[in-house]
């Protein structure tokens, strides 16, 4: 390493008992000189800024996610009239049902 005129190059010999006690006290400082750079904060923090689109976003996979399941309550639905033997079938519906699946698997639809 090349050190210009006005640059030091110190070259320590740490021994393997004292690296623990050095690289803590350099941690410090560093910490330290930091937390200094911040008039009144005990503590540096780290922050995140979100751009309009990302923030928009989230929003929606909130809102989303906060939404009732719609099957769910079908399901539920369909089960109470079941156990209380009151859900009719209609053939017609089911054959036209049937009907209208085969012809959107000929159509690749």
């Amino acid at each position: 390493m090349a050190a210009s005129s006005s640059e030091r190059v110190l070259i320590v010999n740490i021994s393997h008992t004292e690296a623990p006690r050095v690289l803590k006290a350099q941690l410090d400082k560093v910490q330290g000189a930091r937390g200094a750079g911040k008039a009144g904060s005990a503590r540096a923090s780290d922050e995140l800024h979100l751009s309009d689109e990302a923030t928009e976003m989230q929003y929606i996979k909130e809102q989303v996610s906060n939404l009732p399941d719609m099957r769910t309550n079908l399901v539920k639905q369909f089960k109470r009239q079941v156990e209380a033997g009151s859900y009719e079938v209609k053939g017609s519906e089911v054959v036209d049902s049937m009907f209208a699946s085969a012809l959107q698997g000929q159509t690749g639809a």
